[in-house]
Parts: C-alpha cells; structure tokens; sequence
C-alpha cells in the first residue's frame, strides 16, 4: 500500500505488509529517510463487545536528524487515537468515507496555524465551543471537540453539524523543510 501525502510528491511512503491476520494482527514496514519504519497493530477482544487495540511504531534511524519528524510522528498517533475515540463515541458502526487536502507553505508552523485558523474565521476555539467558519472559506459548524494541548497547540478537531455529520481534523505538520496543512474529514 502507498500513502500520499500530496498530489505529485516525492514524499509518497510506499509500505510492504509483513503480518496480515485480520482482525487479530497486521504489521507494515517503509524504508523512509532515516531508514526502516514498522508499524503493528494487534487487537485483542475482551468481552461486553469490546477490544483492546495496541499499536507498535517504530522508527530505526542510523543519525539523530529526523528527531523532530519523529517527535512529530508522537502527536499524529495521539490525533489519530482521539478521532477513533470521538468516531466509536459518537458515530459507532456507522460507514463513512475519509479525504484529506493538504498544502503547504513556508516555517514557521505557528504562523502558518494561525494564517490556516484566521481564514477560517476560527482564530481562537475551546472545547465544548459551537464554532462556525466565516467569510469566504467552506461553509463548515460543529463542536470543537479537541483544541490542542501545550506541547502541540496547533491541532483542532472539530464534530462537524455542517454541511453534514462528521468529523474534520486540522493540523500543521513540519516536513522537509515546509509545514504541510492538513484538513481531514
């Protein structure tokens, strides 16, 4: 499987699965920059229809210059937890679809948040707040459900009302030297 993090980028992660047992195990590696990069999941049943997930991330780089792109790493699987958690929380067994669309722009990344939030018309959001987007940018409303935290402030995620149902995630993402501007849905 191939992930993309932009159209025509060079930075494509191509992964080769080692481990597919669904749904108890499934394990993928990617040679990136500093070197090999194996992900496994495992999922272990517990009763009362629940489960318990476990994910291993691991990153073998040969020199400390992909420190930061690691550290970066941490805070993606802790968003990605979060928007499992608020999805099996508010929308459980419903089907959905996924799209990104990203861009990118020069460091550093809290200018760029706070270009990305300003024209949203969201300059500043609190949990539990009901936040519209103003102006010119899509028409988006919903709860703010997670609005970062001290060690990565800019991260928002938002229960979307409108124009439907979901969940959007927002977020800045320093890479090679630019910060790629990420809204999920």
């Amino acid at each position: 499987p191939t992930t993309h993090f932009a159209p025509r980028n060079p930075m494509d992660s191509v992964a080769k699965i080692t481990v597919w047992d669904p749904p108890r195990r499934f394990v993928a590696e990617t040679e990136e920059g500093p070197g090999k990069v194996a992900t496994e999941w495992t999922v272990q049943t517990r009763s009362g229809d629940s489960c318990v997930v476990r994910v291993v991330h691991s990153w073998f780089a040969t020199t400390d210059d992909w420190d930061q792109e690691f550290e970066g790493h941490t805070y993606g699987w802790l968003s990605f937890f979060r928007l499992l958690r608020l999805y099996l929380t508010h929308f459980p067994g419903a089907r959905g679809a996924s799209f990104q669309v990203m861009g990118t722009t020069p460091p550093p990344k809290e200018v760029a948040w706070k270009s990305l939030m300003g024209g949203l018309g969201i300059p500043a959001a609190k949990v539990g707040a009901k936040v519209p987007t103003q102006g010119d940018a899509p028409q988006l409303a919903g709860t703010v459900e997670w609005a970062g935290q001290p060690e990565w402030p800019e991260e928002l995620v938002l229960r979307l009302d409108t124009p439907a149902v979901g969940i959007a995630h927002f977020a800045p993402h320093p890479m090679s030297g630019k910060v790629f501007l990420a809204l999920r849905f």
